[in-house]
């Protein structure tokens, strides 16, 4: 055979010899300082009627670490044979012409083409022969031909359908629900619905990580704590006696009447007690001719002169003593 005859294709298309690639008078090809994003691809011997071609492709060095670590494991037996049909064969090592073991390398699949609508994945699957210093890799039809059934390299993935989230707009601020002082919240509906029709689908289909917030806080002027008080109790005291009044104490906010909780704790507090005197409700009248100088005498603080000289220790009561 001649070689001059003998040509070298990259991708199908001629090689351009220069510093870097050159031919030799024998016929081999020759790629100095090899660079990825220039000497990647495939190519293709052709002399006469016969033609062979290698791929050239770069890894780098985190793919290189895991493809020899897979391939260590290979070596060791813990990934051979795992599946129901065999996945190696002895053949004769063209490099020495040693018998050795011809295996079939399977690597992890891919990340799926898309996150749903029916989307692909593939893996990596190479013939090889491993030895502890260097592996071969052969065309998948050797390992075809070795009774190495050959498994698929591409499957479907992610078939469910692709949803979105779909919002209504905001409601107004809601007055009714006050969350601190000067602060409600607005609310809306958020549903899940097909990508394609905008049919609402349950919201089990759609990503529930960015599912949006159904509710957020608004300025509302009217959500203001304020100290809200009961009636006055009765006078707690016996008949014509002093006593006080109390009555009860609760924190609502001013828009609505809701109550606030604790909102009111910074606030003056309304008065609680006070005192009162408790007029008798049967007939006040004075017993005794004496009962005009009991007053004078000071003697309405005991209770049987009050009772005796209701109607003296009335008249002259203005105030209800403390």
């Amino acid at each position: 055979m001649s070689r001059k005859k003998l040509e070298w294709l990259k991708n199908d298309r001629p090689i351009r010899q220069g510093n870097r690639i050159t031919i030799t008078t024998r016929g081999n090809l020759r790629i100095r300082r090899s660079r990825p994003d220039k000497d990647t691809g495939t190519y293709t011997c052709i002399a006469e009627n016969k033609r062979a071609s290698l791929q050239i492709a770069f890894s780098d060095l985190y793919a290189i670490i895991q493809e020899t670590l897979q391939r260590e494991k290979y070596l060791l037996g813990f990934l051979a044979d795992e599946a129901d049909n065999s996945t190696s064969s002895i053949t004769i090592d063209p490099f020495d012409k040693q018998k050795r073991l011809l295996q079939l390398v399977v690597a992890n699949w891919s990340a799926c083409s898309t996150t749903c609508g029916s989307g692909v994945r593939n893996r990596k699957i190479s013939c090889e022969i491993i030895t502890n210093n260097y592996f071969e890799v052969f065309p998948l039809k050797t390992c075809k031909h070795a009774g190495i059934k050959i498994p698929a390299s591409v499957e479907k993935c992610n078939s469910h359908p692709c949803t979105r989230w779909v919002m209504k707009e905001w409601s107004t601020c809601l007055e009714h629900k006050c969350v601190k002082e000067g602060h409600s919240y607005k609310t809306r509906t958020v549903a899940c619905a097909m990508e394609s029709s905008s049919k609402l689908v349950n919201e089990k289909l759609c990503d529930a990580a960015s599912r949006p917030l159904t509710n957020k806080e608004c300025r509302n002027p009217l959500c203001r704590p304020v100290w809200n008080t009961s009636h006055w109790s009765e006078c707690l005291a016996g008949c014509g006696e002093s006593g006080v009044q109390t009555r009860m104490l609760t924190c609502s906010w001013k828009g609505n009447g809701n109550p606030a909780g604790r909102s009111c704790e910074g606030l003056p507090r309304p008065v609680l007690t006070r005192p009162c005197f408790n007029n008798c409700t049967h007939e006040c009248v004075d017993a005794s001719d004496y009962c005009s100088i009991v007053p004078m005498m000071k003697l309405c603080r005991f209770t049987n002169f009050r009772i005796k000289c209701c109607h003296s220790c009335s008249s002259m009561i203005e105030d209800p003593p403390s």
